[in-house]
């Protein structure tokens, strides 16, 4: 909601990203890109939270829909991360 409304806090979104990273092998690919897109949308650059997030993709790829793949590499993309893997 704070990126649609593109309201950065970035106490909430620090908050956030500790929280993620520290549980992001629990993330669904639906939930790995709309986090990595909600950082996008606002340019809150986060390599921790970016390095969470490939790695999470990697170990769950085959479970990603052409979607959730084109808006994960958009959000890395978009904050022109490079990740050789993803």
């Amino acid at each position: 909601a704070h990126a649609t409304l593109k309201m950065p806090h970035p106490e909430v979104f620090d908050a956030l990203r500790q929280a993620a990273i520290a549980k992001i092998y629990l993330f669904k690919p639906q939930e790995l890109n709309n986090l990595a897109w909600a950082y996008a949308t606002l340019g809150i650059h986060s390599g921790p939270l970016f390095t969470a997030i490939s790695d999470a993709a990697q170990n769950q790829v085959e479970e990603f829909k052409p979607q959730d793949l084109a808006v994960t590499a958009l959000s890395f993309a978009r904050l022109e991360i490079h990740d050789a893997q993803l």
